[in-house]
């Protein structure tokens, strides 16, 4: 009984095609490539009524533009997409639930422009069977991110230079208390070479590859090699994907490892 003759149609994006084709020329139907841009999403950073600086409002979805930021992507899933006041994707998460400084933060990171165009850009379609964490997570691939959840919320860690925050020498362990120190990794966790698929726009969205991450004085170190596969089907631009499986290299080339008990002076520092 809620919908109504002007609910069809509402929601559900469709084309229709007209076309005369010569049967003898082509001996069989001709098949169709549709580019879809996307959805337009909720920007955060354009809505001056929390903050930011423009017309977005959110929950008026005429107010959204098209975006390729994967932070943008995260905080509408979080919040969730509502179509007639049924949320059918996403977490349903208040916006209280999600720092904007810390989200503003990310998203300006993931805008910035290297070498290769904008950090970081994303392209997916997010799957309402699949756990909320394989959506998220899925997002996160895509900037070489993490997502931290504290006391304040949560919300994403983007891949980038991260400035030192604090540092502790011996003089700040707790005497009498246990440490437990590793120097190296297991021969089989280390990788000294990531190779794997993106998808380029310019060959129908198809899967290329990437250049290998690798490093022969790695190798030589390990002295056999390690490779791992790591795809990004997220992924359109090749230079990003060269970015992100650098980065998962050198974060698999640290070793040591260590559980110490500091000094009381160091627990107010928080995750991010």
């Amino acid at each position: 009984g809620r919908w109504t003759q002007d609910h069809i149609g509402v929601g559900i994006c469709w084309l229709k095609v007209e076309l005369i084709y010569d049967q003898e020329k082509l001996n069989q139907f001709p098949e169709f490539f549709f580019e879809l841009r996307g959805a337009r999403l909720y920007d955060y950073r354009k809505d001056s009524s929390i903050g930011g600086n423009g017309n977005h409002r959110w929950g008026d979805y005429s107010t959204y533009e098209y975006t390729e930021n994967p932070i943008i992507m995260d905080y509408n899933y979080c919040r969730g997409f509502s179509w007639n006041g049924d949320l059918f994707l996403g977490m349903d998460m208040p916006a209280s639930d999600l720092p904007f400084d810390k989200y503003v933060m990310a998203a300006n990171l993931a805008d910035e422009f290297a070498d290769y165009g904008r950090r970081y850009r994303c392209s997916i379609f997010l799957d309402a069977d699949l756990d909320h964490g394989d959506n998220l997570d899925a997002l996160m691939l895509s900037c070489g991110g993490i997502r931290v959840d504290g006391v304040e919320g949560s919300w994403p860690i983007i891949g980038s230079e991260q400035p030192i925050v604090a540092t502790f020498t011996d003089d700040d362990l707790v005497r009498g208390e246990k440490v437990r120190f590793r120097k190296r990794r297991s021969m089989g966790d280390l990788v000294n070479a990531v190779s794997g698929t993106y998808q380029e726009p310019g060959n129908m969205w198809s899967p290329a590859g990437y250049d290998v991450q690798t490093s022969a004085a790695m190798v030589d170190i390990d002295r056999r090699t390690r490779d791992v596969p790591l795809s990004f089907p997220m992924v359109f631009s090749k230079g990003q994907a060269n970015q992100l499986a650098s980065i998962y290299l050198n974060e698999n080339r640290y070793e040591a490892t260590a559980e110490v008990v500091l000094r009381p002076g160091f627990r107010n520092i928080k995750a991010g």
